[in-house]
């Protein structure tokens, strides 16, 4: 997927500052964003950013920033043409953040499109994908904000449909730590992030699996260094 240019990244997170603000209703500063991060992602790098100086900002700082603000990280990729997210909310519900289950629902309606028809998600397609976990009623009431919160396997299923990380549905997600050097090298290795990413979409018990043959290859690693 082709990322956008500097000034792109730089209005948008402009942007989204405007939309999507804390849960008392105040706007994000670049020392909130770097605290919520664990300073993974520091105020200097957000302050360039939005000058548009930073010509290729990281991938994992974009989602880091989408993260601690409830945004999901796709905006980050959309032309600011094709997503169009409402206005920021005003009152009572400024007070509580943007961050209803509606609000947080329609974004993803937005801004993301079913591989299988290549338009947008109806409500009836959501119903089908999540396996009988959600009707299509149900989808409908949660977009229009008459169903305020779901059951876990509900979240779980509506993360699988439009494949976001489950932690996107909920406030106070918890801040980022400091990534070591080796996982940095890791992360920005091609075919390391392509292992991590199908890893990171098994279910635990097949993460349990892939632990055990790990440990393994790390067994027989080490018998062959001793009999050298």
């Amino acid at each position: 997927m082709r990322l956008m240019n500097r000034s792109d990244f730089g209005e948008k997170f402009i942007r989204l500052t405007e939309i999507y603000r804390k849960p008392d209703g105040s706007k994000w500063s670049d020392a909130d964003i770097e605290e919520a991060t664990g300073r993974f992602v520091k105020a200097p790098y957000l302050s360039n950013l939005k000058a548009g100086r930073i010509k290729q900002p990281g991938l994992e700082r974009l989602r880091a920033i989408a993260r601690v603000m409830g945004f999901p990280p796709e905006l980050w990729l959309q032309s600011q043409d094709a997503w169009k997210p409402s206005p920021p909310p005003a009152g009572d519900e400024a007070r509580l953040g943007a961050h209803t289950l509606a609000r947080r629902l329609n974004v993803l309606f937005d801004v993301l499109t079913n591989e299988r028809t290549g338009k947008h998600f109806t409500n009836r397609d959501v119903a089908e994908l999540s396996k009988g976990r959600l009707t299509e009623e149900e989808v409908e009431a949660a977009r229009e904000g008459k169903l305020n919160d779901l059951k876990g396997a509900q979240y779980l299923a509506l993360s699988d449909v439009f494949d976001v990380d489950v932690s996107y549905w909920y406030q106070g997600a918890g801040p980022y730590r400091n990534l070591t050097e080796e996982e940095m090298r890791a992360i920005a290795d091609p075919r390391t992030h392509e292992i991590l990413t199908k890893v990171y979409r098994s279910s635990e018990r097949q993460k349990d699996v892939i632990l055990h043959l790990l440990e393994q290859l790390e067994l027989m690693r080490r018998e062959d260094r001793e009999d050298r």
